[in-house]
């Protein structure tokens, strides 16, 4: 048990009184045909960790389960737990949720702001409300005793007193329920500034500052609605780097940091401003071409793969080059999101199967829009314009 509790690099709390025999019974012992238990208790608990991240683009919950799947991988080859694997575990785990901490506390503060805005105002509207009643009714009252008053002259200037109280009044409302909106008006303001701002960080991805996945998925959405209006084309074409894996392995992983917020960058300056480009997950882009067809659209993709290609990897000016594999799909009037998704996702792993730094334009079979005793016809054949465009070599 001692070696166990060292090879973990902890400290076994208490005295150590156990006897061989009992030593025997708990240490655990490795398995024949398998991973040792301490192997098998690891893996499980990196599996659970994955499972019960939390989601949020801005605690990089993708490039966090990336590096636990590593780790997987890494005992999966070793069958060995050591202390430096477990400090690098524990590492990566803490500086997740340190994120994940600071991000919730940040949220809290700006409801926090929000709340006290709102109670500071109908603390204000209430206080204001009540000393002005307060005053209306002792007027009212100075009012009701006049009644008494047989001079006419007294009586008079009596009201002539009063009625310039209540102007007075009046004003002095006035002014303050001005002073009040205004105050409020540029605290409200300010609020609407922030939730602005972290609006827009919700929507980028914190590594490439381009848009992510949540921002693609509801701009999509948009797209299809709209274009179902219009008629007018887009294409949707899903971009994925060649062996990434690699990169950060032979590489490290601020290299394919590095890499992946080259390609966001190179994407964005070579898209229109009616285009979007955002990260998909780990090293997958997504580029969506407004107004395109296919054949439009592979020109365009192929000009951006030309300029992708050029980033090296590593710091050997004589290093490899970038590739990535491409598919694309154009949309149709009966396409839903997910769909032309699926297509661009599917065309693209049959460009890594051809070879790899390839692009594939996929398009959707036409159906038959005949019945028989209630049910579709099979499906027909694909048209010649809807077959995939033949695979083209990227460099």
């Amino acid at each position: 048990m001692s070696n166990t509790w060292i090879e973990l690099g902890l400290s076994r709390p208490g005295p150590q009184r156990e006897s061989p025999t009992a030593a025997v019974a708990v240490a655990p012992q490795p398995v024949a045909d398998g991973p040792s238990p301490l192997v098998w208790l690891a893996s499980e608990l990196l599996r659970l960790l994955e499972v019960s991240v939390p989601e949020g683009a801005a605690l990089e919950t993708e490039r966090f389960k990336e590096q636990l799947r590593h780790f997987a991988l890494q005992l999966t080859e070793s069958h060995e737990v050591t202390r430096t694997f477990c400090e690098e575990i524990l590492s990566a785990c803490r500086a997740f949720y340190e994120r994940a901490q600071a991000h919730l506390a940040e949220r809290e503060s700006e409801f926090s702001d929000l709340m006290r805005m709102l109670g500071d105002m109908m603390t204000t509207l209430d206080g204001s409300s009540a000393s002005f009643t307060a005053q209306l009714d002792r007027s009212a009252e100075r009012l009701t005793r006049m009644v008494d008053i047989n001079d006419i002259r007294i009586l008079k200037r009596r009201l002539a007193i009063e009625v310039e109280a209540l102007k007075k009044l009046g004003i002095e409302k006035r002014a303050a329920d001005e002073a009040m909106r205004t105050t409020f008006t540029h605290e409200i303001e300010r609020l609407q500034v922030r939730l602005a701002q972290s609006m827009e960080e919700a929507s980028l991805d914190q590594l490439t500052k381009i848009a992510n996945r949540g921002r693609f998925e509801r701009t999509l959405h948009q797209w299809v609605v709209a274009h179902r209006a219009s008629g007018l084309p887009f294409v949707l074409a899903m971009v994925d780097v060649d062996n990434f894996k690699h990169i950060n392995d032979g590489y490290g992983h601020p290299e394919g940091d590095r890499v992946l917020v080259e390609i966001g960058k190179t994407l964005a300056s070579g898209v229109r401003a009616t285009d979007l480009v955002a990260r998909y997950g780990g090293d997958e882009f997504v580029v969506m071409l407004a107004h395109s067809t296919s054949a439009q659209a592979l020109t365009r993709i192929t000009a951006l793969t030309e300029r992708l290609s050029s980033i090296r990897i590593g710091d050997d000016p004589e290093g490899p080059h970038l590739t990535l594999s491409v598919g694309a799909t154009e949309w149709t009037v009966d396409d839903e999101p997910d769909e032309m998704i699926s297509r661009a996702d599917s065309a693209m792993y049959q460009a890594k199967r051809a070879g790899k730094n390839r692009i594939e334009i996929a398009r959707r079979a036409t159906r038959s829009k005949l019945f028989h005793n209630g049910r579709p016809v099979a499906a027909s054949a694909p048209e010649a314009e809807d077959l995939a465009l033949p695979l083209r070599k990227v460099r």
